[in-house]
C-alpha cells in the first residue's frame, strides 16, 4: 500500500509553478524591422555558443505572434534564412503546387 510522505498546500503549488514566458522583444524587433522596411524575410548570423534550434524556435514563435507564417530556406552553418507570410497564403520564393485537373 501506498505510503503519504507529505501533505501539500496552497504554498507549496505557487512557489513550484514557471517562471513567466521568455521576452521575445529582440525577436518582434527583428519581425518588426522587416516588415518596416517592405521586407519579405531575412538572413541572420548565429553568435557563438547560440543554438539554431533554440533560435529558431524563438523566431518563430515571434513570427506567430505578429500574425505571420515563417518559412525556414537553407542556409549555411552559423546563419538562419527564412521568409514571412500572412497565413494562408503562399510562401514567397516557393514552389507553385501544380493545378489540380479534372
Amino acid at each position: 500500500m501506498p505510503q503519504l510522505n507529505k501533505v501539500l498546500t496552497e504554498s507549496d503549488l505557487a512557489s513550484a509553478r514557471a517562471p513567466a514566458a521568455m521576452d521575445l522583444t529582440p525577436y518582434l524587433g527583428i519581425i518588426d524591422d522587416i516588415t518596416r522596411q517592405g521586407g519579405v524575410g531575412g538572413v541572420l548570423t548565429l553568435a557563438l555558443g547560440e543554438s539554431q534550434r533554440t533560435e529558431k524556435r524563438r523566431l518563430s514563435l515571434a513570427a506567430k505572434q505578429r500574425g505571420y507564417h515563417l518559412t525556414w530556406r537553407k542556409s549555411p552553418v552559423g546563419e538562419l534564412r527564412f521568409v514571412l507570410s500572412p497565413p494562408g497564403r503562399p510562401a514567397p520564393g516557393g514552389r507553385r503546387r501544380r493545378s489540380t485537373r479534372g
